[in-house]
């Protein structure tokens, strides 16, 4: 869409539906908030290029095993294995913050006290996993310190990651994707240059 502004991938597609750029008909204008062809086209654009970031992101996290990803960053990309490791720990306890929280709010119910303000109920269930995170993830250090993980010499890994054909395949479909957007982009006269005119 031609007129739509660069500062649009900013923000979320709802706060320009009610302030965006005021152009063509006029469909609801009240103090601030001004609705017209020209706002709602540019939140369906920004909420279209909102999706087309968070959706990858959405099903990389889902469908990657985290171990797998913690053989691949180590093996392949070479960062520290301390550093992976931690942040593959860390990563399997997100999993657990959701049953600590369903065990607390349990808890609360047994108590009888679940039904008491639901704010002051969520900072004190807040407060109670903050404790008993902070517990398990100190508890966890000392075992992966026990267990040598944080040992200043060459690791081994049970597992071998290589980058192979299907590796490769993603990262070509990934480019040709990207260059593809570029030129309609650039032949249709929306790309916006950021180094040189338009």
């Amino acid at each position: 869409l031609p007129h739509i502004e660069v500062d649009a991938r900013r923000h979320g597609g709802a706060p320009h539906a009610l302030h965006g750029e005021a152009s063509g008909q006029v469909y609801v204008e009240w103090f601030v908030i001004r609705i017209s062809d020209g706002s709602l086209e540019l939140a369906l654009a920004t909420f279209f290029r909102v999706l087309a970031v968070a959706l990858p992101s959405v099903v990389l996290f889902v469908t990657v095993d985290p171990t797998d990803l913690a053989d691949g960053l180590a093996q392949i990309v070479r960062l520290p294995a301390r550093f992976v490791l931690g942040a593959l720990a860390g990563l399997r306890m997100v999993g657990l913050f959701l049953d600590d929280w369903r065990a607390l709010e349990l808890a609360r119910r047994a108590r009888g006290v679940a039904d008491r303000g639901r704010i002051r109920r969520f900072l004190g269930m807040a407060f109670a996993l903050l404790v008993l995170s902070i517990r398990r993830g100190s508890k966890l250090a000392t075992a992966m310190e026990a267990r040598g993980f944080g040992a200043p010499v060459p690791r081994t890994w049970a597992r071998e990651s290589v980058f192979g054909a299907r590796e490769w395949m993603l990262v070509a479909i990934g480019a040709a994707i990207s260059a593809i957007a570029v030129s309609a982009a650039v032949v249709f006269g929306t790309w916006n240059f950021i180094l040189g005119p338009s």
